[in-house]
């Protein structure tokens, strides 16, 4: 399935990664930064738990059988909610390779929000 049908509505930025697990699989995982006011409960949940940002985590490569999961950050700390299923069936390399995967996604999302204020003109 092409990975732009996956995307949850209120989508902003999306990005996508690939894992190479131990047994040679690769597994694709898209990241993407949804509007925190966007009416769906996921936004509600995280606004409730005091996010500044929120998103999604997507197995591209097994969707049809996962729900995404849900990421938050509130500035200080980053967290990840999966289903009870998924959370207990993952491999712990592919935990891994997400838990990096929204770590760089922040850190890149961070970056582009950086130059775009240092490029915003001064108002005196």
């Amino acid at each position: 399935m092409a990975p732009e049908k996956l995307l949850p509505e209120g989508t902003l930025l999306y990005r996508e990664y690939e894992a190479v697990m131990p047994d040679d699989r690769r597994v694709t995982v898209a990241v993407t930064l949804d509007d925190l006011w966007d009416g769906s409960q996921a936004a509600a949940d995280a606004r409730t738990t005091g996010a500044a940002a929120y998103g999604h985590i997507l197995l591209v490569d097994g969707a049809e059988s996962e729900p995404p999961m849900v990421w938050t950050c509130d500035g200080a700390e980053a967290r990840i909610v999966a289903t009870p299923r998924m959370a207990g069936t993952m491999e712990s390399g592919l935990r891994d390779a997400i838990g990096s995967f929204l770590l760089h996604f922040l850190a890149a999302v961070w970056q582009e929000l950086e130059a775009i204020e240092d490029d915003a003109p001064t108002v005196h």
